[in-house]
């Protein structure tokens, strides 16, 4: 006998599609973060789970599927998880289902979509455990017995080339690191790659993003070859070496306009970090979060940092986001020997307003005046100068407010107060 106040037990059917050694995911924004979830939902009375399945997922993503097996039962109790109030008549039983698609994998679109999904995408096997996979618990990809699985033997990597990379520094590396955020090496193997250990895991989770964005557009990038889990200490990324050369100070200007055009030109669908932070629905919103942020760090500059949120809020912010590297400088452009560019270094990309971009270029620059770098934009609007100067003088407060060298800080300070 049920007793009153006793939640429903919702049963439910998820897919596992896996083809070509990729997995399709539903893309999605759900209580405002970025996040992935495995196509699927509700069973209905006297449906079958694996009818329940391959009715999903044709709603969701527009594919047909055999049923392969049963990977994983998972089940959730509201009240034992992070909302134990508001979920606390949420109980849920999962049942998850190895699939193969028989339609064409490239014709995706459903026809009765969630309300959260975005989107639909192949993600390679060898990058979930580093991406925002929901529930957590199923980041992992299982140990497949079935020959019609197509997964790699190891979770981590995209192929078996690939094995044995877990993020310690392994004998005869070579140290390249430059920067204080993070330790860098160069690793000598029959693949070689480079090691990046960080400080911050959110620089590590844009660094893992934004690959695997910049080939969906078909952008010039490293390759990711393996990153941590969630639980890693110290978060970490595994990438290929590029056999490239920065590009000479003097021509860097020039040579940045075109590559930096292919990036301003991918869209986002909030603004923030690609990864690992909180994602902002207004350009304005996120303009103030990081204001706060720099006033709370350096007291001292709150009077300033005051009177640039006034002018944020006196601005139209009703714009676009755009992918931004937003840490461009001449180190992280590279000329390649036949002759293409690239940007390297992503931990600090955003989606935001591309003079924001060219505002901190200016900042790295060591401009005393950041128009200069107007000539690498097509977006000359009447508002355009004055928008860069106040985006120049917010990266001059972080500056002031969080760099690590003392000198960086006191510069940054003495050029933010003369221009007020």
């Amino acid at each position: 006998m049920t007793e009153p106040g006793t939640p429903e037990i919702r049963t439910s059917a998820k897919a596992v599609i896996l083809h070509d050694g990729h997995v399709l995911l539903m893309r999605a924004v759900w209580e405002e973060q970025e996040c992935y979830f495995l196509p699927g939902g509700g069973q209905r009375p006297g449906e079958s789970l694996g009818d329940a399945v391959r009715r999903e997922v044709d709603e969701e993503t527009g594919l047909t599927v055999t049923v392969e097996r049963l990977l994983w039962l998972r089940e959730y109790i509201g009240a034992n998880h992070d909302h134990p109030v508001s979920e606390a008549n949420t109980h849920r039983i999962e049942a998850i289902f190895l699939c193969t698609p028989t339609s064409d994998p490239g014709q995706l679109g459903g026809h009765a979509q969630d309300e959260v999904q975005t989107g639909l995408e192949w993600v390679p096997l060898g990058e979930t455990p580093a991406i925002n996979l929901l529930p957590l618990a199923i980041r992992q990809p299982p140990s497949p017995r079935h020959p019609r699985s197509q997964a790699p033997t190891s979770a981590m990597s995209p192929d078996n080339a690939m094995d044995g990379i877990d993020g310690r520094v392994p004998s005869s590396t070579r140290e390249i690191t430059t920067g204080q955020a993070n330790r860098v090496w160069s690793v000598d193997r029959p693949t070689p790659y480079i090691l990046k250990h960080y400080g911050d895991p959110s620089r590590a989770a844009n660094e893992v993003a934004a690959p695997r964005l910049l080939a969906r557009y078909r952008a010039p990038a490293p390759q990711l070859l393996a990153a941590s889990s969630g639980s890693s200490t110290p978060p970490w990324t595994a990438q290929t070496v590029v056999h490239a050369k920065p590009v000479p100070n003097d021509q860097f200007l020039t040579e940045l306009a075109e590559p930096l055009a292919i990036i301003h030109r991918i869209p986002g669908t909030y603004f923030g970090g690609l990864a690992g932070a909180r994602q902002h629905h207004g350009w304005t919103d996120y303009l103030h979060d990081r204001l706060h942020t720099y006033a709370t760090a350096a007291p001292n500059l709150r009077s300033t940092a005051r009177l640039l949120r006034q002018e944020v809020e006196a601005s139209d912010n009703a714009i676009q986001p755009v992918l931004l590297h937003h840490d461009l400088q001449p180190s992280h452009l590279l000329r390649e020997p036949a002759g293409s560019r690239l940007l390297i270094d992503w931990e600090l990309a955003i989606f935001g307003d591309q003079r924001s971009d060219l505002a901190r270029l200016a900042v790295r620059l060591d401009l005393d005046d950041p128009t200069p770098v107007l000539a690498l934009t097509s977006q000359q609007e009447p508002t355009t100068e004055s928008r860069l100067r106040l985006y120049w003088q917010i990266h001059l407060l972080a500056d002031a407010a969080l760099s690590t060298d003392p000198a960086v800080r006191e510069r940054a300070a003495r050029r933010l107060l003369r221009r007020r």
